[in-house]
């Protein structure tokens, strides 16, 4: 469902109250299908919520190795940025 509402024009940029975006709930729940599908609809996994974390501090933040892998190894995010804390 949640690729055919992107693909439908649904914006993958698109934040909730507290600034994060589809990138960040991903990484999160650690969904590497949902991380797979939003690097092929070209979705950034640099943006930072309003704690200044990216997908990839949420990543590491949740213990979730693979996910903190692919986004590092295979989309090839910053592993440079830091958050506000």
């Amino acid at each position: 469902m949640a690729e055919l509402l992107l693909t439908l024009g649904a914006f993958s940029s698109s934040r909730d109250a507290h600034g994060r975006t589809c990138a960040h709930v991903v990484c999160a729940i650690n969904d590497m299908c949902g991380a797979r599908m939003l690097r092929r609809l070209a979705a950034s996994f640099e943006a930072t919520d309003s704690g200044g974390r990216t997908p990839l501090l949420t990543a590491v933040w949740n213990g979730h190795i693979e996910m903190s892998a692919y986004l590092l190894e295979t989309v090839g995010v910053n592993p440079n940025s830091v958050d506000e804390q």
